[in-house]
Order: C-alpha cells, then sequence, then structure tokens
C-alpha cells in the first residue's frame, strides 16, 4: 500500500480559506496527481483542506471521505497547551520546550516520552493514545493489523491500493508519529510540511514469507509540482 499525506495550500487560516498562492499550489498539485493512479481519498472536515483536495477530487473522480481524525482541531486539541500565561501554543513551537524535549533525558523514555517530569502535567499520553488507536484502527480496515509483539503492522490483506490524504501540519505530524510508531516530540520537531507537498509511505511485507511490514518514509515534503510551475513553495518564502 502506498499512502501519500498533504498538507492545505498557503491559507487565510481567519477565513479558513486558500490564499490566491495557495489556490495556485492546490491546481499545481492536482496536475501531477492526475497523472498517477489513486484508489481512495480522504480528507480533514476543516475547509482549507477540502478546498486543497478539490482540484484533484475533480481531475480523478474520487469520492473523498472525510475523517475527523485528519482534522487541525483534534491535533490542536491533543498537542497544544497554554504553557505560560497568554495564547495556547503547539508543544513543538515552544521555545522553552523545544530543546528539553529533545534531550536525552526525554528521548531515554522513547514512547513513554509524555512521562517527562516537565511533561506529565500535561496529559500528552491521551493524545498519544488516541492517533495510535485511530491510525491502527484506520490501518486495520486497510489490511494492516498492528503486532504489539513486534511493534510492526501484520499484513492480513494485501493490497497495492495508492491513497490520497488532505490534511494539515499540526495534524500530519501526529499522524506520523502514531503511523512510524516514532516519539511524537522527535517527529514533530524535526519533520516539515510545506503547503501542499507530500509525504510518501510505503507499507509492504518484509518479505513473502514474512508478512511483517515497517512503514517506509521513501519521500518527504516532496514539492516539485511547485517548482515546476514556478510557484514559490513553503521554503521558500516562511523559513
Amino acid at each position: 500500500m502506498r499512502l501519500l499525506i498533504i498538507r492545505h495550500g498557503d491559507p487565510n487560516y481567519e477565513l479558513d480559506c486558500l490564499t490566491e498562492l495557495g489556490k495556485k499550489q492546490a491546481e499545481a498539485l492536482s496536475n501531477r496527481l492526475a497523472k498517477l493512479h489513486f484508489d481512495e481519498i480522504y480528507v480533514s472536515p476543516i475547509h482549507r483542506a477540502q478546498e486543497t483536495a478539490e482540484p484533484t477530487v475533480k481531475k480523478l473522480g474520487i469520492e473523498p471521505v472525510t475523517l475527523e481524525f485528519l482534522s487541525e482541531g483534534v491535533a490542536w486539541k491533543h498537542y497544544a497547551r497554554e504553557f505560560k500565561e497568554g495564547k495556547p501554543c503547539w508543544l513543538f513551537l515552544e521555545k522553552e520546550l523545544i530543546t528539553y524535549i529533545n534531550s536525552p533525558e526525554v528521548v531515554s523514555l522513547g514512547n513513554k516520552w509524555y512521562d517527562a517530569p516537565k511533561l506529565k502535567q500535561y496529559d500528552f499520553e491521551t493524545g498519544d493514545k488516541y492517533f495510535k488507536n485511530e491510525i491502527r484502527s484506520f490501518m486495520e480496515k486497510q489490511g494492516y493489523k498492528w503486532d504489539e509483539k513486534t511493534n510492526t503492522y501484520l499484513e492480513v490483506t494485501p493490497n497495492d491500493k495508492r491513497i490520497l490524504m488532505f490534511a494539515h501540519e499540526g495534524n500530519s505530524k501526529a499522524f506520523l508519529s502514531a503511523l512510524l510508531n516514532l516519539p511524537y516530540p522527535f517527529v514533530s520537531t524535526h519533520f516539515e510540511f510545506g503547503h501542499t507537498c507530500i509525504h510518501r509511505i510505503i507499507i509492504k511485507p518484509i518479505s513473502e514469507s514474512d508478512k511483517h511490514c515497517v512503514p517506509r518514509l521513501y519521500g518527504m515534503s516532496v514539492g516539485e509540482h511547485l517548482y515546476s510551475e514556478d510557484i514559490p513553495m513553503y521554503f521558500d518564502y516562511m523559513v
């Protein structure tokens, strides 16, 4: 199975829609994706993600399915907190904690990172469990059952599906953390999602005799569709 996770185009967050640049990015993305074969499309319920998906949906002629766990609001609920007086902030953007969540103290806890002394009070464990449950349930419906003994997926029903997902940055970081079984602090601070850029993941058995699968990331923030049409990419104007 091949899974492509895509962040929405350049947004107007206040109006929850795409800017003119975002619309150009979404169109360029659709021109690229329309040349490929896909079986299913899933999209966040939030408008800026749906607007990004729209050109691709029309060209591919596939009815998208809305998934609640792809919503930015769900990830925000679980991974944003008011760490100090003022507005709530994503954990991966809280400057006073970025060094800490990458420190040996937190790294040594692995997937129990949320038990770190400076983090335990925020109950990130609930979010971690939520996303793992949702992603593993989704994967099982696709034919891949999570195996607790090996920390891998077991292929129950072989398939060669190609799946598109249109989501958000904060949500995609949580999604990848759960899917790849990597600690959220590591994924959220090391992986970036550009506007309409693609993360490609392949899921297939280790061998013909061993049906365990380790999801592999084989393309991160791929944005050639933007460069090929001379459209600014996130890393050119935001980073």
